[in-house]
C-alpha cells in the first residue's frame, strides 16, 4: 500500500493523488458480500518460540517447519469459543460461513448482512473497480469476536505510473530521463554475481514434488492488493527488451486475475521477479479488497504455499488504520494500528512456520516515512517506521541507485540498451543511497527503527554499533525507537528501471522494485539449498545475519548517502549510510554466488 507518485502502488504516499470512492445508487439487496470475523488467538508466546527455534540455524529444530494444521490447533480458541460465534450466526437468516481456526470467513447478501450487524451496506465505485462498503463509521463486533474486517475499509487505488518515456524530438535530442544509467536484467547479473548456472532449470529437477509438511513448495510469488494484471504484450515487449524468456507464464494464479485493467506496480514486481529467478515457478496472487490481516489470514488457510512472496506495498505504521481520504481508522474494526499490527504479526509468525520467506519493501518517502510533511504531529516520533516493512518477521529490502557506472558491451546489450536513440544501460556501478535530494531519483529509501515491534535479538549486535556511529543517527533518541525493529535488511537497484508498459518502454522508480528482485534471488538461494538437501529459508533474518557476520563478502556493502527526504521535501534529521549495517541500506546489496558458497560451507 505505498505508491509513490512516480510509480508505485504503494498505498497512499502520495499525498496529491485525489482519488475518490462514489457511492452507486444501486439496489445492493441480494448481492453477496463476504467478510473476516477475528476470534481471539492463544499461546501465541509458545508460537513465537517456536518460531525463533525453527529460524534459528543454531538451534536442533532449525528447518522443522510445522504444518498448518499444527499452527492452527495451536493458536485457535478452544472448540467451545467457535461453536459460541458458529451458533450466533446460525441464529440469522441466509448466512453462510466456514472456519477458519482462529478466524472465521463470512459470506450472505447484504440484506441478510445489514440486519445481523444493524449496519448499511452500499455499493461504490472508483474507475473500473466496485466494492460493497457499509456506510457505517463503526461496526461492533459480535460477541466473542476481536474485530470484523471486510465490510468498512476502503482500498486506495494505485496510482496510474507517471510516464517518462524517451522520444526523438524535432530538436533530435533525447529526454533528459534517458540520460541517467538504466537497469535491465544484465545489470542485475553482473551486479549481483547472479551466474549463468543458477538462472538454469535442470530438466531433473521437480519442483512440484518439493515440500515438507508445512505444505510449502519451491516457487516465488508477487502478492498484488488489486486484481490487475499485467497484459501479455507488455510483457512480450519486456521480454523482446532484455533478451529475457518465460515472462508472464504463471505456474500458478490465485485470487482475481483481470488483465484488461493493469497497473504499472504488478508490470514491474512481475518483470523483476521473473528475469531474477529464471526457472523457478511463479505465482501471481491477488487480494482484491482487503489489506494485510486479509491476505496474512487467506494464505495460511491455503493447503499449498510458495516458498517465497514478495510484498511491494505498505503505509505508515501509526497511522495503519487512518489511510488518508477515506479514512477507515481501525476503530471502525474495533482496535487501534497497533492492534491490528500486532494481531498480524501473528498471521505474519504462522506463515514463516510453514517455512516461506516474506520478503517487502521498505518504503520510498525515506525516514520521514510521510511524503507530505517532516513528521507526524500525532505520533509524537518525527521519524516515522512503514509497515509491514518494520516487521520482525519479513526480510526488508531499501533501495539503491547507480554512480560511476561502467556500461555494458552494445555487442552483447540487449536490444533496450542499443540504438541512438536508447539509453545506455549500467554494467557495474557504485551503489549509493537511493534519495531525491540533488538526483534523478523520484524515491528515497524507507528505513528506521519499528514503533510497536521489538528488536529481535539477531540484529541487536549490528543495531547497537550503528547508534554509536556519530551523525548516523538523530542525537536526540527520542525522535525514534532506538529499541525497536530496525530495518531494512539489505537494499537492490530501486532507481531508472527499464520496463515496457502500455505497449511502451518506460522506466520506473522504487523499492517495489528492489523487493522483487531480493525476492527472486532468495528464490534461487533456497533452489541450492533444496538440492543440497537442506531446509528451505523460511524467516531468513537470522541465518542471512549469521552468514554476513562470517562473511562479510557476501553483501556489497552501501557507504553513501541518507534517507533524510520524503516524498516532497528533504527534512533535517534522518538516517545515515556507514560501514556496516544501516538504516537506509541494511547491510547493502547481495552477492548472490557468495551467499550460497558461504550457506553451503559455513555452520
Amino acid at each position: 500500500r505505498f505508491f509513490c507518485c512516480f510509480l508505485l502502488a504503494l498505498l497512499a504516499v502520495c499525498s496529491s493523488a485525489h482519488y475518490e470512492w462514489e457511492e452507486q445508487a444501486v439496489d445492493v439487496s441480494t448481492q453477496i458480500i463476504s467478510f473476516t470475523l477475528a476470534l481471539p488467538q492463544r499461546n501465541t508466546q509458545i508460537l513465537n518460540r517456536l518460531l525463533e527455534q525453527v529460524s534459528d540455524p543454531t538451534s536442533p529444530s532449525y528447518g522443522q517447519y510445522m504444518s498448518p494444521q499444527e499452527i492452527s490447533a495451536l493458536v485457535s480458541p478452544p472448540m467451545s469459543h467457535l461453536h459460541r460465534v458458529e451458533q450466533w450466526l446460525r441464529s440469522h437468516e441466509g448466512i453462510t460461513f466456514r472456519a477458519l481456526g482462529d478466524a472465521i470467513r463470512v459470506s450472505a447478501q447484504v440484506q441478510h448482512v445489514e440486519r445481523m450487524l444493524n449496519i448499511r451496506i452500499r455499493s461504490y465505485r472508483h474507475l473500473s473497480t466496485v466494492i460493497l462498503r457499509a456506510k457505517e463509521r463503526v461496526i461492533t463486533p459480535p460477541p466473542g469476536v476481536e474485530f470484523v474486517a471486510g465490510l468498512t475499509e476502503f482500498p486506495l487505488p494505485p496510482t496510474t505510473i507517471n510516464h517518462k518515456v524517451s522520444k526523438r524530438t524535432q530538436q533530435s535530442s533525447v529526454d533528459p530521463w534517458d540520460k541517467t544509467d538504466v537497469i535491465v536484467p544484465q545489470t542485475l547479473y553482473h551486479m549481483y554475481n547472479i551466474s549463468s548456472k543458477l538462472l538454469t532449470q535442470q530438466e531433473h529437477f521437480n519442483f512440484g514434488e518439493i515440500g515438507t509438511k508445512a505444505k510449502t513448495v519451491l516457487a516465488q510469488a508477487v502478492i498484488e492488493f488489486y486484481k490487475h494484471a499485467p497484459s501479455k504484450k507488455d510483457l512480450s515487449g519486456f521480454q523482446n527488451g532484455t533478451n529475457m524468456h518465460n515472462i508472464g507464464k504463471y505456474s500458478k494464479v490465485v485470487g482475481p486475475f483481470n488483465v484488461g485493467d493493469q497497473w504499472g506496480e504488478q508490470t514491474l514486481d512481475v518483470e523483476q521477479i521473473m528475469s531474477v529467478a529464471r526457472g523457478v515457478p511463479t505465482w501471481y496472487w491477488t487480494v482484491e479488497n482487503g489489506w494485510m490481516y486479509d491476505f496474512t489470514v487467506n494464505f495460511n488457510n491455503m493447503t499449498m504455499v510458495p516458498a517465497v512472496i514478495s510484498i511491494s506495498y505498505g503505509w505508515t505504521s501509526v497511522l495503519e488504520c487512518k489511510i488518508p481520504l477515506f479514512n477507515p481508522e481501525c476503530k471502525r474494526l474495533g482496535v487501534n494500528s497497533e492492534q491490528y499490527i500486532k494481531r498480524t504479526e501473528i498471521e505474519l509468525q504462522k506463515i514463516a512456520l510453514r517455512g516461506v520467506t516474506v520478503v517487502v519493501a521498505s518504503g520510498d518517502t525515506g525516514a520521514p516515512g510521510k511524503p507530505s510533511s517532516c513528521f507526524v504531529s500525532k505520533t509524537g516520533m518525527l521519524l516515522n517506521p512503514i509497515w509491514p516493512a518494520s516487521s520482525p518477521h519479513v526480510f526488508t529490502v531499501g533501495g539503491t541507485m547507480a554512480t560511476n557506472a561502467t556500461k555494458l558491451d552494445p555487442k552483447t546489450a540487449p536490444p533496450a540498451c542499443v540504438g541512438k536513440w536508447f539509453p545506455k544501460c549500467v554494467k557495474t556501478c557504485t551503489e549509493v543511497v537511493a534519495t531525491t535530494n540533488n538526483s534523478a531519483a523520484q524515491i528515497t529509501s524507507g528505513g528506521g527503527f519499528s514503533v510497536y515491534n521489538a528488536q529481535p535479538k539477531h540484529q541487536q549486535k549490528v543495531v547497537e554499533a550503528y547508534l554509536k556511529i556519530k551523525g548516523a543517527v538523530p542525537s536526540n533518541h527520542s525522535l525514534f525507537n532506538a529499541k525497536g525493529r530496525a530495518y531494512p535488511d539489505v537494499a537492490a537497484f530501486a532507481h531508472h528501471f527499464y520496463i515496457f508498459y502500455q505497449g511502451r518502454r518506460t522506466y520506473a522508480d522504487g523499492t517495489s522494485a528492489a523487493s522483487p528482485i531480493v525476492a527472486g534471488m532468495l528464490a534461487l538461494w533456497n533452489k541450492e539449498r533444496v538440492k543440497a538437501g537442506k531446509p528451505m529459508l523460511g524467516m531468513v533474518s537470522p541465518r542471512f545475519y549469521q552468514l554476513v557476520s562470517k562473511d562479510p563478502t557476501i553483501v556489497h556493502d552501501v557507504t553513501i548517502g541518507n534517507n533524510k527526504c520524503n516524498g516532497q521535501q528533504c527534512c533535517k534529521i534522518g538516517y545515515t549510510a556507514t560501514k556496516g549495517w544501516d538504516a537506509t541500506t541494511g547491510f547493502g546489496s547481495l552477492n548472490l554466488g557468495r551467499i550460497i558458497h558461504a550457506d553451503s560451507t559455513l555452520e
